[in-house]
């Protein structure tokens, strides 16, 4: 029976601390509704497996593909999914999770000295790192086609640079999870005073949406259907304040 291996950052990754623990406080539990579970069940695979965690680089969702195919994990039948990351991040830092070296709070994160030498690089670097960023994108996407192409495998876009996927509507995966709330400037701030800047939903999707994305995925597996994001998926289901407070993370 094949199996379903899915890699990349928080959009793929079961790690959300809102859902860490059952009662007992000892097994990590994750929702059967978490789409790549969905997505097992609709493709009538043996399970889930491969490689994910918020906040990794795609040199870090590299790296487990190459490491999955040097210990020649995949089989002929298998299914793979790899969802891309932002072009930004980098794996500068031995912590993957780590990899955007440009958010606000990383000084309470590094050791002072490590951080002074990521501020050192985001004074003086950061212009070529514009450049380059897109370049080693470029050669990314190259590779995993490459790579996989002898197996069954699906190519999503995460973040930005969705014209090198070429998917429908120019959307990514992170447009259809902002187009949940009706403002998402306000809904950023919301965010962090109510859920204490993390976002609760799993997959940065409410339960809805991971049927819409599950569905999708497994239709292009058996259609050849590219996966619109900008079409089907649930939107504006955060209008207000009290929505966020409302928010119960099984529905």
């Amino acid at each position: 029976m094949s199996n379903l291996w899915v890699f990349g950052d928080s959009f793929v990754s079961d790690k959300n601390h809102w859902y860490s623990y059952n009662k007992k406080g000892s097994e990590w539990v994750c929702p059967n509704w978490h789409w790549p579970r969905q997505l097992c069940v609709k493709l009538g695979t043996n399970c889930v497996t491969g490689a994910s965690l918020p906040g990794v680089s795609n040199e870090w969702i590299g790296y487990q593909i190459s490491e999955y195919l040097n210990n020649k994990k995949f089989a002929k039948d298998d299914y793979i999914v790899v969802v891309s990351t932002s072009i930004h991040r980098r794996w500068l830092l031995k912590e993957p999770s780590l990899a955007n070296i440009y958010v606000n709070n990383l000084d309470k994160l590094l050791p002072k000295r490590t951080y002074k030498a990521i501020e050192l690089y985001q004074q003086e670097f950061t212009e070529q790192h514009e450049k380059l960023s897109e370049i080693y994108y470029q050669w990314f996407l190259t590779w995993v086609r490459e790579v996989l192409k002898p197996y069954k495998y699906c190519l999503l876009p995460g973040f930005d640079s969705t014209r090198l996927h070429h998917v429908p509507n120019d959307w990514a995966m992170v447009q259809a999870e902002e187009a949940e709330f009706k403002n998402r400037a306000n809904d950023k701030w919301m965010q962090e005073k109510i859920w204490d800047g993390s976002d609760k939903r799993l997959g940065h999707f409410s339960r809805c949406n991971h049927d819409i994305l599950s569905d999708k995925i497994a239709k292009f597996f058996k259609t050849g259907e590219l996966v619109d994001f900008k079409t089907d998926f649930k939107r504006a289901l955060f209008t207000c304040e009290q929505d966020l407070i409302d928010y119960k993370i099984d529905v």
